[in-house]
């Protein structure tokens, strides 16, 4: 019965680290200039085109996938570069990789999201409590 409550708990927490990573770096990504935000595309541009799967380049990352998704992309490269969340007082929740493990970590950070999950909830609330419009985060859009 504990082990259950265990990975419960491990399951909550993993959520939470992945909405709270992929809202800050939503809105992190929104508030750079124009020059950061072609730093961090630059980024994920050599990461990921021809290396991640050869049928799968960047021009598709930035036409197929949702804000969600980019966002798990955009919170490695950040962190990566040592942008720090626009968010005063927080700090990327990821650890040091590889660079193949910077891809393991946005996937798994999409793979954790849930929209409807308590976590999401809990996450929009403490990010309105700091002075975060959540509502202006559309995680959906493509």
């Amino acid at each position: 019965m504990k082990l259950f409550q265990y990975l419960k708990q491990w399951q909550a927490r993993r959520r939470y680290r992945a909405a709270l990573t992929i809202y800050l770096a939503s809105y992190t990504y929104r508030c750079l200039s124009l020059h950061e935000q072609q730093r961090v595309s630059d980024w994920i541009r050599n990461l990921i085109d021809g290396k991640f799967n050869p049928a799968f380049s960047f021009k598709e990352f930035e036409l197929f996938l949702p804000v969600r998704a980019k966002a798990a992309f955009w919170a490695v490269a950040m962190n990566s570069l040592g942008i720090p969340p626009a968010v005063p007082g927080e700090l990327w929740q990821i650890p040091v990789q590889s660079r193949w493990g910077n891809l393991r970590l946005a996937n798994k950070m999409i793979l954790d999201w849930r929209s409807s999950s308590p976590a999401t909830t809990q996450v929009q609330d403490y990010l309105k409590s700091k002075g975060v419009d959540v509502t202006s985060i559309d995680l959906g859009a493509k």
